[in-house]
């Protein structure tokens, strides 16, 4: 399931490089920094209090930042219902599937 994380977060970490050059007319190559600094100002902009300090931190393997993104994004697309605290790694993979689901 991490693996499976880790693919989803670079699918949606080129989408985010997209929408960052796109809105802010970004030219040239933007940080990791960047990067997460503004995946956590569309998570925070949307009321959401999860956040990442950086690609490597370890909370991400939890699933909920990338399902607090993904809702950011679109909130209709999520079932809270379904989203787990991550706890646990049986947790963990019911949210990475999810997350694979609603990507999609």
């Amino acid at each position: 399931h991490t693996l499976v994380l880790g693919f989803v977060w670079q699918l949606m970490r080129r989408q985010v490089l997209k929408m960052l050059r796109e809105v802010g007319g970004a030219s040239g190559s933007l940080t990791d920094a960047d990067i997460v600094a503004a995946a956590n100002k569309i998570v925070s902009d949307s009321g959401r209090s999860s956040s990442i300090a950086s690609f490597k931190d370890p909370s991400i393997s939890t699933g909920v930042f990338l399902l607090d993104l993904l809702a950011s994004v679109e909130e209709r697309a999520l079932n809270p219902d379904l989203i787990t605290p991550g706890a646990t790694d049986e947790e963990k993979e019911l949210n990475a599937k999810y997350v694979l689901s609603v990507a999609r």
